[in-house]
């Protein structure tokens, strides 16, 4: 039951000791990827560049092309006018850009030169991580997250990408210790829930599943997968016509879903409504015909496809 999703952004505001000096300028970047990428917030210093390129190479806002943000980030590197810190965070947002557009390569040479610049960033050794588990280097990425844990053994995000390293592969018992983990920090993290939740799901431990799945749903009320997560929990744990409920609102929040509906279909169909559930199936493989669950289902039912 790992429905995977892109996670959001993770907020700012790690290592920001001694930011509020009123001669300095906090500058936080704030992108993310196909990982927990972590952000980073800096001082820059009083003679450090306008903030035009900052802006850019930051990209706060998420207004600024991977392209743009990678312009910018390159010339604030090679102006020779930044401090070491700030060339750290250019090389670390650099990286990131190049993240996000799929050049895993060019992130990590720069994420590199981010931990050379200033060796104490977990952001970076995180990012780096990131970056070879999307390459499928997970020896190296694991041995990046240790790292990044080593530096800052309270870094959250990192907790949670290791973790989903373990799970992938199907080290679970591994994998919910560090979302154990990643909870301890911060109870109210929903991502940390879910993983967990979906680690119990792949161990059976279906209402171990659901405890943690309610919990998400407490902290992100509006996240559909979240719902769809808990009623496929019903579902495998035996009772799926509690699961109905969730179903419905899941596609309440995102409608015409396909996994939404594959999801529904399924319960409709264990609790004996085959028509509506033929309706969902055949919806859902109309959004997605890669729903193999659903395709299935309708062979199952003697629906010719």
């Amino acid at each position: 039951m790992d429905i995977d999703r892109q996670p959001r952004a993770a907020a700012c505001g790690i290592g920001t000791a001694g930011c509020g000096a009123a001669a300095r300028v906090l500058r936080a970047t704030c992108q993310s990827t196909f990982a927990l990428i972590a952000c980073l917030a800096v001082v820059e210093a009083a003679n450090a560049q306008a903030p035009t390129n900052w802006t850019r190479c930051e990209n706060q806002a998420r207004t600024f092309s991977p392209d743009g943000v990678i312009a910018a980030c390159t010339s604030l590197i090679q102006s020779g006018k930044e401090p070491q810190r700030n060339r750290a965070m250019a090389h670390l947002n650099r990286g990131i850009a190049y993240h996000n557009k799929g050049n895993y390569d060019a992130a990590i040479t720069d994420y590199s030169r981010s931990i050379e610049l200033y060796p104490k960033l977990a952001n970076a050794y995180n990012n780096r991580g990131a970056a070879y588990k999307d390459k499928g280097d997970y020896d190296r990425a694991m041995a990046d997250y240790n790292k990044a844990i080593e530096v800052d053994p309270k870094f959250l995000y990192t907790y949670i990408n290791r973790g989903v390293a373990y799970k992938d592969k199907d080290n679970n018992e591994q994998a919910i210790a560090d979302f154990t983990r990643a909870i301890e920090i911060d109870p109210r993290y929903a991502l940390a829930h879910k993983k967990r939740g979906e680690a119990y799901g792949d161990t059976k431990e279906y209402e171990q599943a659901i405890v943690d799945f309610t919990k998400a749903i407490e902290v992100d009320p509006e996240d559909p997968e979240l719902y769809n997560d808990r009623a496929w929990a019903y579902v495998l744990g035996g009772n799926a016509g509690k699961g109905l409920a969730d179903a419905e609102k899941s596609l309440e929040l995102h409608p015409d879903d396909a996994h939404a509906l594959d999801t529904r279909g399924s319960i409709l169909e264990a609790l004996g409504r085959r028509q509506d559930a033929i309706a969902d199936f055949q919806r859902a493989l109309a959004k997605d015909p890669n729903i193999q669950n659903s395709r299935n289902a309708l062979k199952r039912l003697g629906v010719s496809q």
